[in-house]
C-alpha cells in the first residue's frame, strides 16, 4: 500500500508492456525480404551496449536480432530504457544455440558477415550480398571462434585516429548505417 496519494502524479493507471518476442528464427528464414539484414548479438555482456545495439537497429530498420540464451546479457528494465522503446518494435529472437542458428541462416541462403576490429574487408570497400546476418561480439573477446568459422567474410572498420577500436555498440552502429544504405540501393 502506498502511504502518498498517486493521483496528481498520474491517472492511477499501470500499463506492463513486454518486449516484441512474436517471431521465431523459422519465420525469419521463410521471409528473407522482410528480413534482408539479421543482427546476431555473439554474447554481450554489457546491458547498455545491448540497449543502445537495440536502438540503432530499430532506427535504421532492421526488424530482427537475435541473441543467445546463455552467457549474454538479458532484456533488463536497463537494456528495455536504454534501448529508448525499441525492444517494443523488433522481432527479438533468444536462441539456445548461436552457432546452430547461424548455420541455418547459412543454409537458407543469408550471408553472414562478422565485424571485427583487427581484419577483414574494409567497410568502405564492401558489398555485401543480401539477405545477411551481421555477427557481433562480446565486449572483451569479440567473436567466438567457433562462430567466426561460419563467417562468410569479416567487415574492419578503418580508424584515422589513434584508438585502435571501437566500443561494439558504436562498431554495430557504424556498419549497420553502411548496410541498410546498400540495402535501400538494391531494393
Amino acid at each position: 500500500s502506498y502511504d502518498h496519494d498517486v493521483s496528481d502524479q498520474n491517472q492511477g493507471v499501470i500499463a506492463s508492456l513486454l518486449p516484441r518476442v512474436l517471431a521465431t528464427l523459422e519465420t525469419i528464414l521463410d521471409h528473407p525480404n522482410w528480413y534482408p539484414i539479421v543482427l546476431a548479438l555473439d554474447h554481450l555482456s554489457d546491458p547498455y551496449n545491448f540497449g543502445a545495439i537495440l536502438r540503432t537497429a530499430e532506427a535504421l530498420n532492421v526488424k530482427a536480432v537475435i541473441y543467445p540464451k546463455d552467457r549474454s546479457c538479458n532484456l533488463t528494465p536497463g537494456v528495455i530504457k536504454v534501448s529508448s522503446g525499441a525492444v517494443y518494435h523488433l522481432d527479438l529472437v533468444r536462441v539456445t544455440n548461436l552457432s546452430q542458428a547461424l548455420d541455418k541462416f547459412k543454409s537458407n541462403g543469408y550471408w553472414l558477415y562478422g565485424a571485427d576490429s583487427n581484419e577483414g574487408t574494409s567497410l568502405n570497400l564492401l558489398q555485401p550480398n543480401f539477405p545477411l546476418v551481421l555477427v557481433v561480439g562480446n565486449e572483451e573477446k569479440g567473436i567466438s571462434y567457433q562462430i567466426q568459422k561460419k563467417l562468410d567474410q569479416k567487415i574492419n572498420i578503418p580508424l584515422k585516429g589513434k584508438i585502435e577500436s571501437l566500443n561494439v555498440s558504436v562498431a554495430t552502429s557504424i556498419i549497420l548505417y553502411n548496410l541498410t544504405l546498400q540495402a535501400d540501393r538494391i531494393a
